[in-house]
């Protein structure tokens, strides 16, 4: 009976702690285990990867200060390059020109243009060129808005017959006052607003932007443009949240298990348990508990 007893006992603390190993390692790995936590600003969209773009659009101008008094609201057309100089931060290339409707040198000379030197030949065609760049102050899932500033020079080219703009405007209508408007290369500087609409598949969004640009010799000009960019040079299309882990919170990767292993490497196996030892005949007894 004790040698029973003695046996049962052994049998005992092997199958308690086999349970133990058991359970160990799927509490000890749920308890180790981080937590995915998902993070909008880790997964921008994708649009941000791409690299160059190119923009078209058109809309107004108005030309203030003294030629603004003749000439009216005009159309303006913008042509930009560009390319991605950092993840909020781009670059660009871009020609400008707006047409303006203006009124007839000889109403000018009526109301003495000559005396403020603000003549000019009536319709007009600006022409800008410069560089740009624009850093990205809003980004969201659905508009991405840029504070932009640019730099360049511009041209108000002749379009009048130049022995008739000679003879008949300067020498007579404007009592041979030339105007320099139409002689001088007018270097000019600008800030904007510039708004990207949408992330759409193909790389194509429509956009609006606001600009005022000062230009020597002919004095501020504010334009109002829309029209549509595109981008190229990565995948297109908004990327969905992705989980990330965060050590700040506690959270780090579990281990990971060696190939041979069948237990987690931070789990310790104790040695093999020994069955106490009683008298002379407990060996012989071990194996009595498969009839037991």
């Amino acid at each position: 009976m004790g040698r029973l007893c003695k046996s049962r006992t052994g049998l005992f603390i092997q199958g308690a702690v086999a349970l133990a190993l058991s359970l160990h390692s799927p509490v000890s790995a749920a308890a180790d285990e981080p937590v995915a936590v998902f993070n909008d600003r880790a997964a921008p969209k994708a649009g941000n990867s791409k690299k160059t773009f190119v923009t078209t659009g058109t809309g107004v101008s108005k030309m203030m200060g003294s030629y603004g008094q003749w000439l009216d609201l005009g159309q303006a057309f913008r042509m930009e390059i560009g390319r991605s100089l950092a993840n909020a931060m781009d670059a660009f290339l871009f020609v400008d020109s707006a047409v303006h409707n203006g009124s007839d040198y000889e109403e000018q000379a009526m109301q003495m243009c000559f005396a403020s030197d603000s003549c000019i030949q009536g319709d007009t065609r600006f022409h800008k060129v410069g560089l740009g760049s624009r850093v990205k102050v809003v980004d969201a899932s659905t508009i991405d808005v840029y504070g932009r500033a640019s730099a360049g020079v511009g041209v108000a080219p002749l379009l009048m017959n130049e022995k008739f703009y000679a003879e008949e405007v300067v020498g007579e209508a404007w009592v041979t006052n030339a105007p320099s408007v139409h002689d001088e290369i007018h270097p000019f500087a600008g800030v904007g607003v510039y708004a990207e609409f949408g992330d759409f598949g193909s790389g194509v969004a429509p956009y609006l932007a606001l600009d005022a640009i000062y230009s020597v010799g002919l004095g501020l000009s504010p334009e109002l443009l829309v029209g549509f960019s595109y981008r190229f040079g990565g995948s297109a299309g908004s990327a969905a949240p992705i989980p990330y882990l965060t050590e700040e919170a506690g959270q780090v990767p579990p281990p990971q298990p060696s190939e041979d292993a069948d237990v987690p490497e931070d789990v310790e196996v104790p040695e093999d348990v020994e069955v106490p030892e009683g008298d002379e005949t407990d060996a012989e007894d071990s194996d009595d508990w498969r009839d037991w």
